[in-house]
């Protein structure tokens, strides 16, 4: 199981790493929040997506880095829900090589790292497990099943209508022994059956400066599903 945890990242001083945050990709720090400087959030700060090793700048090497993300919880975990507020920049786009995605976006993820989903993050590719993707075009997608070094399956896809990138959205993620469960902004937008693995949760981004705010994690009597999207 896991503790029920949340912050609104007001517990330290800007540019230190958030408490309990394990970076897997990219560099995760507080930030005073770039439109209201009395809050504080979680900034992705890495504008670009590096170049790994002595190679030359191209696909064959920035797919070697991981993109960014950044890891909480209990491995051992399940029959839990994960909350984040997250917002993009304006303006935000991909950098355009090919191991990232088209658009910018903001990801809330489970099952990380278990037994049915090994991560290792030196490899690249995206996190393991299940993962609720946002992109700066308003498109949502499940992905699920990322292999080492590799990227995920979208299993289910929509878009949301009249979407604000910069505006404040939240994403919440249930990740259960039988179901996984995906809502933006209190709307269930997808309920599909899981392989029922443990895992850390994380939060995932494109290489831009995307924040996070108001991230909970709460353990759930569970399994009980609830009712399937029309």
């Amino acid at each position: 199981g896991t503790s029920n945890y949340s912050t609104s990242f007001d517990e330290r001083e800007p540019g230190a790493p958030p408490l309990y945050f394990s970076d897997e990709g990219g560099s995760f720090a507080i930030a005073q929040d770039s439109a209201n400087r009395s809050n504080q959030v979680m900034r992705q700060m890495v504008p670009v997506h590096p170049v790994t090793g002595m190679g030359p700048a191209g696909p064959m090497w920035t797919g070697l880095n991981s993109l960014p993300a950044t890891v909480i919880g209990d491995v051992a975990a399940v029959n839990i829900v994960a909350t984040t507020r997250a917002r993009m920049p304006a303006k935000a786009e991909a950098d355009g090589t090919a191991a990232t995605a088209a658009y910018a976006f903001e990801a809330l993820c489970g099952r990380i790292a278990s037994a049915q989903h090994p991560y290792d993050p030196d490899h690249g590719g995206d996190p393991p497990g299940d993962c609720l993707n946002l992109t700066s075009s308003g498109e949502w997608k499940l992905t699920q099943g990322a292999p080492v070094g590799g990227f995920g399956n979208v299993t289910q896809t929509g878009t949301l209508s009249s979407f604000d990138p910069t505006a404040w959205h939240t994403l919440e993620l249930r990740l259960m022994s039988i179901y996984t469960a995906g809502s933006i902004d209190g709307v269930q937008v997808f309920n599909v059956s899981s392989d029922g693995a443990a895992g850390y949760v994380g939060v995932s981004s494109s290489f831009n400066a995307v924040e996070f705010d108001d991230f909970a994690l709460a353990t759930l009597p569970g399994p009980a599903r609830p009712p399937a999207v029309a």
